[in-house]
């Protein structure tokens, strides 16, 4: 979370003055965030309410798990100058900047773009949703009775979902592969899932201590 109370005593620490109660609403399908419109002390909340599940994107970063660190180092050589004179404040400020940028670009560089496709998330229907709040209110009612009956009926809505599910999945596997094709009409989309599949785990070198050893 963050402030939504900016107090105008330099004294004081921003503080936490509005929250949001709901309930029977996932999350996936709801956003909130602050209003910096206003010029208050007060930043009130905007809740948004989906029908859909709302993708959330992800902070920028400069590496992950599939950047080439090979090609990382690769880069940074052939880009850092060091033959720079640091007489002033100003030279050492224009160092740094131009060393930031340069382990930044060469990251990035060498760090693919994987984001996950919105619509390649799975978004269950609507009968779907109705027996997973069904399972799990049979689960929060045997959790409290700890009766057997009430377990009975618990474990035959878990069956009876995982069966939906398995058969919703299988059928959207079936309808997605039964699309794919080699040809320019569906832009090569067999060629491009069997190029993703085949791509190989590029290894993370071990880090070497100042002794020799490695880490």
């Amino acid at each position: 979370g963050e402030p939504t109370y900016w107090p105008t005593d330099p004294r004081k620490v921003p503080d936490l003055l509005d929250i949001v109660v709901s309930g029977g609403i996932s999350q996936a399908y709801t956003s909130i965030e602050s209003s910096l419109d206003l010029t208050s002390d007060h930043s009130p909340l905007i809740v948004t309410l989906s029908r859909s599940r709302i993708t959330v994107k992800h902070p920028l970063r400069l590496s992950s798990k599939l950047t080439d660190w090979y090609y990382f180092r690769k880069l940074v050589n052939e880009s850092l100058t060091l033959k720079i004179t640091l007489k002033s404040e100003e030279d050492v400020d224009e160092a740094v900047e131009m060393f930031n940028g340069t382990i930044q670009k060469c990251a990035w560089q060498a760090t693919p773009n994987h984001e996950v496709e919105a619509e390649n998330q799975i978004n269950y229907p609507l009968h779907i949703k109705k027996k997973i709040a069904e399972k799990r209110r049979l689960r929060r009612i045997w959790q409290n009775s700890r009766n057997r009956q009430d377990k009975t009926h618990f474990n035959r809505a878990a069956q009876e979902l995982k069966r939906i599910i398995s058969k919703f999945n299988n059928d959207n596997f079936n309808k997605f592969t039964s699309n794919l094709s080699s040809t320019e009409n569906t832009n090569y989309s067999l060629w491009k899932i069997t190029r993703s599949l085949n791509q190989p785990r590029v290894p993370v070198p071990p880090k070497a201590l100042s002794n020799g050893r490695w880490a």
